[in-house]
This record gives C-alpha cells, structure tokens and sequence, in this order.
C-alpha cells in the first residue's frame, strides 16, 4: 500500500510538471532530482511535507530503512492507511486536481472521501 501510494503521487507530480511547458527543461529522472525539482518550485509548495514523508515511507516498505525496529514501529500504527492514503497522498491528489482542474483526482472511485 505504501509504495504503491508513492508512486501514484509521484506520477501526479509528474502530470502536474509535464502539463507546465515551463517545466520541461527541468524534468526530474531520480527521485533525488524530482525531490529537488520540488523544492526549488513554488508551485509544488503546498505538497512538499507530504511527497517527502511518502518517499520516506516507501523507502522503509521497500527496503525497511532505519532497520527493522523503525518497520515494525511505522507498520505497526494503527491509523496507516488513514496517514498514508487519507493523508498525505489525499493531500497530494486534492493539489494535483486543482493544479490540473481534474476534480476526479481529487476523490479516485473506491477511496476514502477527503476531509476538510
């Protein structure tokens, strides 16, 4: 669930630069560009906390980094799916909906409604 709600923010980010033909020039390959890429623009802003934590999450999924204490911890909490898809990647969606005046991205068939 983790890694999969990770790469979809990572496409919409990408949807979202690719829809910018001021963006083209500076078109992330790796992650570690692509988290640059979306620091050093102001139109990524409001999803920064929430691409990074994502990223973070996946990496401990994928690859249980920071060990398996900082695994079993994070897999551990009772609310993951609340955090991880209502949360930061609900996050992301509702952005990439307004960036891309997509509402349907906002609220995917078959997810959890978005708060607030």
């Amino acid at each position: 669930m983790v890694a999969i709600a990770f790469y979809e923010a990572l496409h919409l980010v990408e949807a979202v630069a690719a829809s910018d033909p001021g963006f083209q020039q500076d078109r992330a390959v790796t992650h570690m560009e692509r988290r640059e890429f979306i620091y050093q623009h102001d139109r990524f802003k409001l999803i920064r906390l929430a691409y990074k934590e994502l990223h973070r999450a996946s990496l401990i999924a994928r690859y249980m980094e920071g060990g398996s204490r900082a695994t079993d911890h994070f897999f551990a909490a009772p609310n993951l799916h609340q955090l991880v898809v209502v949360g930061w990647l609900g996050t992301i969606r509702r952005w990439a909906a307004s960036e891309l005046k997509v509402p349907e991205i906002a609220n995917p068939a078959g997810a959890a409604p978005a708060k607030g």
